[in-house]
């Protein structure tokens, strides 16, 4: 409220393009956790989405079906005149007030820390381990949690959408490395990087 106000203030509110998001939900009490969010359940990857365009310019109106983060530059992009889609992501824009703009997409979700990735379709969840080895001893009794669970987060058992949700998120993660190789940096490097922050 403060920052509306502030927005106001300066005249700069009607003009202004804000957009309120989260990089994660927190579990309170699901799954056996508790004010955290290591597991890849709605809980942590449905957030509130929320785009306030200039001039008041859509108010009121919703994308019905399901989007994700990637669609936040296309969509910010075309309003600032930039057309560029790139491959799974949406301009949402064009889509308020229609069920159009995901269909019946998969949406897909990454866990660095738990190295855990899932796909979301429809009415189903399917969460993957990729590396147990990597995962601090802490959360090793959550890698239980995997498989195909329906929309209210319960283990479900349908083994031909599991097959085909298992081949869409191996499909996407050959797609999205390559893309994205992570970084190899020594020691060095982090240090200068922090200090160009200016954290050092």
């Amino acid at each position: 409220g403060r920052f509306f106000e502030a927005l106001q203030a300066m005249g700069r509110y009607d003009d202004a393009l804000v957009v309120v998001t989260a990089d994660h939900g927190e579990n309170l009490l699901e799954h056996g956790v508790y004010c955290s969010h290591p597991l890849l359940f709605d809980e942590t990857i449905r957030v509130p989405l929320i785009v306030k365009f200039p001039g008041h310019a859509h108010a009121g109106e919703e994308v019905s079906s399901p989007v994700g983060h990637q669609d936040l530059m296309p969509t910010l992009l075309r309003h600032f005149g930039v057309d560029f889609v790139p491959p799974r992501c949406h301009d949402l824009g064009e889509h308020l007030g229609s069920s159009s703009a995901g269909g019946d997409r998969p949406l897909f979700a990454f866990h660095n820390k738990m190295m855990q990735a899932c796909v979301r379709q429809g009415p189903w969840l399917y969460i993957e381990n990729l590396h147990l080895d990597r995962v601090s001893p802490t959360y090793r009794g959550l890698y239980e949690e995997t498989g195909l669970f329906d929309r209210a987060g319960r283990k479900a058992e349908a083994p031909a959408v599991e097959a085909e949700l298992d081949r869409m998120l191996h499909t996407y993660l050959d797609q999205a490395i390559p893309e994205h190789p992570p970084a190899r940096l020594d020691e060095d490097d982090i240090k200068q990087q922090l200090e160009g922050l200016g954290y050092l």
